[in-house]
């Protein structure tokens, strides 16, 4: 019994870089949608199933994809300073030892 594939689906494991590759793209995708009025009112799934068959039908190309989120980084780097998240092991060198 052969199974058919969805378009999408099909297009995901015949991308030439490889479906981790895609899944990249379609994140970066996600994540310019969001910050955009047409996403801004669509939920988390929607707006994946939104960027994922942007990404797979070609209405976006990955170059698009690309120079949109540089133009974005270039343009908010202040915003990441100010809001600049410590890490784990930041945290814990910052708290202060008990003393015995």
């Amino acid at each position: 019994m052969s199974e058919t594939k969805k378009p999408g689906k099909k297009m995901m494991l015949d991308f030439k870089e490889g479906r981790f590759h895609l899944i990249k793209v379609i994140r970066d995708w996600s994540i310019l949608l969001k910050r955009s009025d047409e996403g801004k009112n669509l939920s988390n799934s929607e707006l994946i199933k939104k960027a994922m068959d942007d990404v797979t039908s070609g209405v976006v190309t990955e170059d698009e994809i690309n120079k949109a989120t540089a133009k974005a980084a270039k343009s908010a780097p202040e915003k990441e300073e100010e809001g600049e998240e410590k890490t784990v092991k930041e945290e814990k060198d910052e708290k202060p030892k008990k003393k015995g």
